[in-house]
């Protein structure tokens, strides 16, 4: 299964590779249509029996890569840069929601099918039996035992009434996952300016509104947090210790500040002279 996952991704790549490069040829460089060909030139692809691999979360990963380099590569930012900023950006999700998604309707064709087929008699007796703990055992790990552990989270009964309903509860969770961690630091500031709640978790307009590549670049690299101040690159030390953040000083003005994005912007003596060449400035102040 892990070999005929790579094989996926393989091809996966060079559908993105192609369709960058026949995009180029035609003069579209729109993020929202690079994302929108990616939906229907990539994604099938990545995709393809993904209800019978997918349910490893694992093995799932390994499809979500394409993504995440199709993503940072469109923004312009280096590779190190934190996955679930990268998504936010374009308000996507992981490639592992829509995998649940045609899982769950595999499942309910399974079950739709007459007692007699021999697919629905082996899920049946898979799912539903009161098996010994020998038995439930040696199940673990595989399709049947990752999908009722699936089932027995969500429920049972509502993967009948609206397998859309779980895939928004999947979504719901997975941005309050987002809003609440506080692993990665760089999170902070951007879960605060941009992505402050769920209802303006959606495509950032400057994607669209910026034309000039080169523009849009430096605004995505800032609003990722892979900008060059000290705050995202002075994380290791001279002796590759973990630095944190109030060490993380100006090297500039060579305060006492941490030369973080508000200090960039709005703090920092060595760039009064530049602020001064905008007539927004004095309203900023």
């Amino acid at each position: 299964m892990a070999y005929g996952v790579e094989y996926l991704v393989a091809a996966g790549k060079k559908a993105v590779h192609a369709m960058r490069r026949r995009c180029i040829s035609l003069h579209l460089s729109g993020p929202a249509t690079m994302c929108k060909l990616f939906d229907i030139l990539v994604l099938p692809i990545l995709s393809y029996s993904c209800e019978v691999w997918a349910v490893n979360p694992k093995v799932g990963a390994k499809a979500e890569l394409v993504q995440r380099q199709f993503l940072k590569q469109l923004l312009g930012v280096r590779k190190s840069t934190t996955n679930q900023i990268v998504l936010a950006e374009f308000g996507r999700f992981p490639l592992q929601i829509p995998f649940w998604k045609q899982i769950l309707r595999y499942h309910n064709r399974v079950c739709a099918l007459p007692n007699s087929r021999l697919d629905k008699l082996a899920l049946l007796d898979g799912f539903w039996n009161s098996n010994p703990p020998h038995r439930v055992e040696a199940l673990s790990g595989n399709w049947r035992s990752d999908v009722r552990r699936f089932t027995d989270t969500h429920g049972q009964q509502i993967l009948y009434d609206g397998i859309s309903i779980i895939v928004e509860r999947k979504k719901a969770r997975w941005v309050g996952d987002f809003l609440l961690d506080t692993d990665h630091s760089s999170l902070q500031l951007y879960r605060t300016v941009y992505k402050a709640k769920y209802s303006v978790y959606q495509y950032s307009d400057y994607l669209s509104t910026v034309r000039c590549y080169p523009h849009r670049r430096l605004i995505s690299r800032f609003r990722c947090g892979c900008h060059g101040l000290h705050v995202d690159t002075g994380r290791l030390g001279k002796d590759s210790e973990h630095r944190s953040r109030e060490e993380r000083v100006c090297l500039v003005c060579m305060s006492s500040s941490v030369e973080d994005e508000h200090h960039f912007l709005f703090d920092c003596p060595a760039y009064s002279h530049i602020r001064q060449q905008f007539s927004i400035w004095p309203h900023l102040q």
